[in-house]
């Protein structure tokens, strides 16, 4: 319905005792394209019939007998529910101060002073009623939105739940993956280290002792070649059985098995960047964490190795808001940090070592600038609940 309807089939009320004034006000309206008039000289029963049944706008005569026009829009303001008000104007040939403030102040909307003039009328009714329309349009358009946003936040509060559930099933699978991959590391570790290298080592002293016994300098020679490709296989072997698990992770702790992890590696390659050590705990974090922390390093000193081109790489341990921080730096040509969000096909080395913390409860860190080296920087609790806090804000991290 147009704006120029709904005011035409607006609900007009007049309340005034002199039926002549009634009339004539009734008959302005008319002409003026209102269709839905109501009429009462008698106040009492106005006040009534417009609490049951309210008007749009109410045309109020102040100076009438038993219940003045101040009286009746007490009345009405008093039964009224609604957030907006029935707009009510004031039909009065008093127009001083004391009059006109104390129907304001009882809630009037504007006056009328009599005589009336029709146009003058019309007006202002209009007026009044499109301004009425507008509100109680905008009362229910802020309904149906305040209805559509409880709606999209239950919604989104389903959907949250869902994801918060998802995640928690997600993070529990990805711990456990890890925990079944470290176990599984042990178990060929200590396969590895009982069965294979064993036999590698009766292997070499099998030969050793055949090539004493040898008297022919040829035979000799070559057991002797054979000897030392049985030595550098078993070297690889060692090498393997560490870094599948180092048992001085378990027996000695964290520091101890970098520093073996660094010797180890030194060893292999000789002429790779000098890696340094630093920092000193408190005392050794749970074995979850360390091997966390050791399996971050692991990773972040090959990829130095493998790719930064640096002369010094530096692994520094701390104690830090009841966990641990690893941080290694390298004095390399840089990398792009982006990797890290967008891998690219088998560069994962920055995803594990993120989810690897993340998965402890922990943060990952990397930062980097062309030819100004790269950073990797982990932190993972150690502290009973420090983990269950951080989980309590998800979206900080």
């Amino acid at each position: 319905m147009t704006m120029e309807r709904r005011i035409e089939t607006a609900r007009v009320a007049i309340v005034d005792d002199e039926i002549a004034n009634v009339r004539v006000l009734e008959r302005f309206l008319r002409l003026g394209g209102f269709e839905n008039i109501r009429t009462w000289t008698d106040p009492v029963a106005a006040v009534a019939d417009l609490e049951r049944e309210p008007a749009d706008v109410v045309l109020l005569d102040l100076a009438m007998p038993v219940m003045d026009g101040y009286a009746v829009l007490a009345r009405l303001r008093a039964s009224e529910t609604d957030a907006i008000r029935t707009p009510v104007i004031v039909l009065t040939a008093d127009v001083t101060r004391e009059a006109r403030d104390r129907a304001l102040g009882l809630g009037a909307a504007d006056f009328l002073t009599k005589p009336f003039d029709p146009t003058e009328i019309t007006l202002r009714i209009q007026n009044i009623l499109a301004t009425r329309f507008l509100e109680l349009d905008l009362l229910d358009q802020k309904a149906s939105l305040e209805v559509q946003v409880r709606e999209r936040t239950a919604a989104l509060r389903e959907s949250l739940e869902r994801l918060r559930v998802l995640s928690a099933q997600r993070e529990r699978l990805l711990r456990e993956l890890v925990t079944a991959q470290e176990e599984e590391r042990r178990r060929v570790a200590a396969d590895i280290h009982d069965d294979t290298i064993q036999t590698m080592v009766a292997l070499g002293l099998r030969i050793e002792l055949a090539r004493r016994k040898a008297s022919d300098p040829d035979l000799r020679d070559e057991l002797d070649r054979t000897l030392e490709t049985v030595r550098t296989a078993t070297r690889g072997l060692r090498e393997l059985l560490f870094r599948l698990h180092p048992a001085v992770l378990d027996r000695d702790g964290l520091q101890a098995a970098l520093r073996a992890e660094i010797a180890q590696r030194d060893e292999v390659a000789p002429d790779a960047p000098v890696v340094e050590l630093t920092g000193i705990l408190r005392e050794e974090p749970p074995l979850e964490a360390r091997t966390t922390l050791f399996r971050i390093a692991q990773e972040a000193i090959g990829n130095a190795r493998r790719h930064s081109g640096a002369g010094l790489i530096t692994v520094h341990l701390a104690d830090a808001e009841d966990g641990i921080v690893l941080r290694v730096t390298d004095d390399g040509c840089g990398m792009d940090t982006d990797l890290i969000r967008h891998p690219r096909h088998g560069h994962l080395g920055l995803v594990a070592m993120r989810e690897r913390a993340e998965l402890a409860g922990g943060r990952f860190t990397v930062a980097s600038e062309a030819g100004g080296g790269t950073m990797v920087e982990a932190w993972v609790p150690t502290a009973m609940g420090a983990a269950d806090a951080l989980d309590d804000e998800p979206f900080l991290r």
